[in-house]
C-alpha cells in the first residue's frame, strides 16, 4: 500500500504548479471517480485500491463475538511481555534471598542455592529475547550477577551465570558495551583459564566469544587482557569441549581480524599450534589446522614460521595423513572458515552461538597452502591431468602429492 502512494504522490508532484489542473476522472466497477486533489484524497484512494486487489471488502461490520476475540487476543500478547518481565523480577528477587553476602553462605541454605541455580537458567532462556536481555540490564540483574554470581562458591552458580551473561551479549551490541565496561571480559578470562570446575571454564569461554565476535570494543579488551594466551592454554588442556571452543575461538577472530597475526605470531603461535597437533589426533585438530591456515594466508612470516626445520611441520602432516589414511577425515581436507554470525540462537552444535562455519573442499595436501598458492593447483585431480605439480609453498623440496590420502587419482 505505501508505494501505490508514493507513486501517486510523485506523479501529483511532477506537474507543474501553474499548470490548470482539469477535472480527469477514472473508470472503476462501472463508475467514474474523480483524482484525488489532496493527501487525505490520495490515502482513501490507497486504501480503496488496496482493498479491491484484496478482494471485495466484507458486506457486513465485524460481529462482537469477532471484537471480543480480537481484543483478547491484542491483551493476551501485550499481558505475555509484561509476564516475561514479571518472572525476571521474581528470578532477581530468588538471587537477591538465595546469595545473601555472596561467598559466606551457609551450609544449611541449599535449598535456597538450588532456587539461585533454577532462577538463573530461566533468565538465561528469557533473555534469549532481546528485548528481555535490555530488560534485564536496566532492571539491575547483570550487576547483581557480576557482583555475587561469578565469585560464588559453588561451580553450579558460577558457570549458570556465565551462560546467562552470553544469552544476553549475543548480538546484543548494547549489553556488549555495558558488560566490557563493568570488566566483565576480564573475569570471565580468568574463569576460562584458571577455574578449577569445567564446566564453569567451558561457559566462561562461551561468553567471552558472545563479547569479542564482531565486536571491536571487545576485541581491543580482549588483546590487553591477553587474550590469545588464554586460548593457547584452553588448547593444552585437559578438557576436550575447552579446546575444541578454543580452538574454534582462535580460528574465528584470526579470519576476521587478519591485521592481528602479527601479535599473534610474535607469541610463538605457530610453535604452540604445531606441539598440539603432535598429540593424539582429535577432531579439533581441523580448526588448529585452519588456524594454522590464516597464519599463512599471504603473511611471509608465518610461512617462515611454518617452514622452520626444528618444527618438522612437513614431517607431521606426512605421517598424520598416513596414520588417517582410509578414515572419514581423510578422504577430503577440510579447513574451516568462519562466516559473519547466523540468527540469535544458532549454535555450533554444544552451545557455542552465533557463527557458522562453511567448509571448502580442499586436498588434504593443500591443509596448510595459502589461498594464492593454491590457486595454481586446484585439486589433486588436475594436478594429475595437468602434469607436475608447483613446489609447495612451505616444504619446497617436498611434493605436496605426496600428501594426499585423496585415491581418486
Amino acid at each position: 500500500m505505501k508505494w501505490r502512494t508514493t507513486i501517486i504522490m510523485r506523479n501529483a508532484a511532477s506537474d507543474l504548479p501553474d499548470r490548470p489542473r482539469p477535472q480527469v476522472t477514472m473508470a472503476q466497477g462501472g463508475g467514474e471517480r474523480q483524482h484525488p486533489r489532496n493527501l487525505q484524497g490520495v490515502l482513501r484512494m490507497a486504501v480503496e485500491a488496496g482493498s479491491a486487489a484484496d478482494g471485495p471488502a466484507p458486506s457486513e461490520p465485524m460481529s462482537e463475538e469477532r471484537k471480543a476475540w480480537l481484543r483478547e487476543a491484542l491483551a493476551e500478547l501485550c499481558h505475555g511481555q509484561r509476564d516475561e518481565v514479571e518472572q525476571m523480577k521474581e528470578c532477581l528477587a530468588v538471587l537477591r534471598r538465595g546469595l545473601g553476602g555472596g561467598e559466606d553462605v551457609c551450609e544449611d541454605e541449599d535449598e535456597d542455592e538450588d532456587g539461585v541455580e533454577a532462577a538463573l537458567e530461566l533468565l538465561s532462556e528469557l533473555c534469549e529475547n532481546l528485548d528481555n536481555a535490555r530488560d534485564l540490564m536496566a532492571l539491575g540483574g547483570l550487576d547483581l550477577c557480576l557482583s555475587r554470581c561469578l565469585s560464588h562458591r559453588r561451580g553450579e552458580v558460577r558457570w549458570r551465570a556465565a551462560q546467562l551473561f552470553a544469552s544476553c551479549a549475543q548480538n546484543m551490541p548494547e549489553v556488549q558495551c555495558y558488560l566490557l565496561q563493568q570488566e566483565a571480559l576480564l573475569r570471565l578470562l580468568r574463569l576460562t583459564d584458571t577455574d578449577e570446575h569445567p564446566t564453569v571454564r567451558v561457559k566462561a569461554l562461551y561468553a567471552v566469544s558472545c563479547l569479542v565476535r564482531e565486536q571491536e570494543a571487545g576485541l581491543r579488551a580482549f588483546l590487553s587482557h591477553d587474550g590469545f594466551s588464554v586460548l593457547m592454554r584452553g588448547m593444552q588442556s585437559d578438557n576436550e569441549k575447552l579446546r575444541t571452543k578454543s580452538a574454534f575461538l582462535l580460528l574465528n577472530l584470526l579470519t576476521a581480524y587478519p591485521e592481528h597475526r602479527d601479535t599473534v605470531l610474535s607469541m610463538g603461535m605457530v610453535q604452540q599450534l604445531v606441539s598440539v597437533l603432535r598429540s593424539p589426533h582429535s577432531p579439533f585438530h581441523e580448526h588448529v589446522l585452519g588456524a594454522l591456515c590464516c597464519l599463512v594466508d599471504e603473511c611471509p612470516r608465518g610461512v617462515r614460521d611454518c617452514r622452520e626445520p626444528a618444527l618438522g611441520l612437513g614431517e607431521l602432516l606426512k605421517h598424520r595423513a598416513e596414520e588417517l589414511e582410509g578414515r572419514p577425515e581423510s578422504q577430503v581436507g577440510r579447513c574451516l572458515a568462519p562466516r559473519a554470525p547466523g540468527p540469535r540462537g544458532s549454535t555450533d552444535g554444544d552451545g557455542n552461538s552465533a557463527v557458522t562455519p562453511r567448509r571448502r573442499n580442499w586436498s588434504s595436501a593443500s591443509v596448510c597452502v595459502p589461498p594464492a598458492s593454491r590457486a595454481s593447483f586446484p585439486t589433486t585431480t588436475a594436478w594429475t591431468a595437468e602434469g607436475p605439480p608447483p613446489q609447495h609453498p612451505l616444504f619446497p623440496q617436498s611434493n605436496p602429492r605426496q600428501l594426499s590420502t585423496d585415491k581418486r587419482t
